[in-house]
């Protein structure tokens, strides 16, 4: 069982439940198709996109690339010692070249909020180099839209006040760090625009969420996302809107999914009906694909979110979005077995096909998607 809990501003995040940080917790990581010449002969050209993950193993994490139509096809990247019960979060570069991800070493300190070594993996080499040596383990690394730097979360937590400061940190594949914004709210990297120039990222706070903008002028507020709890970000390939989702005054909802203008600053009303939503990616700008209750996950397109067809429902339980793949035809899920949040079940990672095609990519449930690779 993975075991790390991320480090937040206060009681605020805390409050958020067990079964609730089970549930959003795994981040996917999408966008264009990404090339590499270095996989071993097992998968070829002809395999087409390839599916990146991480395993989890209670001393060591593996990184595997696989074909989605057929997930035993597969090769592993690497094998990462961490900490017992710790696992690392990845993230593919958006050239494919390189997997960043933060892991608490074997023989460190063994602990949530130990200090976590930022380290990259050369997809075609199979070398590691560590780029930092304190970073917070639960946040994952935001790549740079040239792939040349990652943006990490670093963190100072004083447990008699309740209190923290937390920075944002970009690190090139150098190991020279800048520090681009701090907070006493808790800090989230979202993404890079798609020019490069500006950092999106949350602070979580008791006032609730805010999205800010950080760039060459400096940090800038951009919207008042929530008065309470607001996660699961997404920026639209694009780079217009940012999709989300907010605490519900629903009662029997707890989250819905919104939809953020960032030209305006204005968020549109919740697009996924009355049931609890999940994690809404997008699956080309203006259309996204929200979980839900339901069972399947939705397809909701236009900006007064019309619903359109939903993907193949599980046989039980529902599924959770984790991205698509580069040619849109297939989405990575976690597919859960229960039917409520109080009782989400076991759950397994698995790709499912807009054909209805549903492939399981472990018998493993705790694997985290790093993103798309093409061979």
């Amino acid at each position: 069982m993975r075991l790390p809990r991320t480090v937040t501003a206060g009681a605020i995040i805390t409050a958020l439940g067990i079964a609730l940080g089970l549930l959003f917790a795994l981040r996917a990581f999408g966008g264009e198709p990404s090339a590499s010449a270095g996989l071993q002969p097992l998968l070829t050209a002809a395999d087409g996109s390839l599916v990146v993950y991480s395993e989890f193993g209670q001393d060591a994490d593996t990184l595997w690339a696989a074909n989605p139509d057929d997930p035993a096809r597969r090769t592993a990247l690497a094998t990462v010692s961490h900490a017992p019960g710790y696992g690392i979060l990845p993230a593919l570069s958006p050239d494919g070249k390189r997997i960043a991800y933060t892991v608490l070493p074997p023989n460190g300190p063994a602990a949530p909020d130990a200090p976590a070594e930022l380290r990259t993996l050369d997809v075609a080499s199979g070398e590691t180099t560590v780029l930092a040596s304190d970073v917070d383990l639960p946040v994952p690394p935001v790549w740079s839209a040239t792939a040349d730097a990652v943006v990490v979360r670093r963190s100072a937590w004083d447990d008699a006040s309740g209190s923290g400061t937390f920075a944002l940190v970009r690190v090139d594949l150098g190991g020279n760090a800048a520090t681009v914004a701090t907070s006493s709210a808790g800090l989230f990297p979202i993404d890079f625009s798609p020019d490069g120039a500006s950092l999106y990222y949350t602070a979580l706070s008791p006032a609730g969420t805010d999205l800010w903008r950080v760039d060459a002028g400096g940090a800038t507020a951009v919207a008042h996302l929530s008065d309470g709890f607001a996660r699961d970000w997404h920026l639209s390939p694009d780079g217009m809107q940012l999709a989300y989702l907010a605490q519900s005054n629903d009662t029997n909802v707890a989250y819905t999914a919104r939809v953020l203008d960032l030209e305006s600053g204005v968020a549109g009303e919740p697009v996924g009906g009355d049931v609890a939503q999940f994690s809404p990616v997008w699956e080309r700008p203006g259309v996204l694909t929200v979980g839900t209750l339901r069972g399947a996950a939705l397809r909701i397109a236009g900006e007064g979110g019309t619903a359109g067809s939903p993907l193949a429902a599980p046989t039980t339980g529902f599924d959770v979005p984790l991205g698509w793949s580069p040619s849109g035809d297939k989405l990575a899920v976690r597919s859960f077995a229960g039917a409520s949040l109080a009782d989400p079940g076991p759950s397994r990672v698995a790709v499912v096909g807009t054909d209805g095609a549903r492939r399981v990519l472990s018998l493993n449930s705790d694997v985290v998607i790093a993103g798309w690779l093409t061979p």
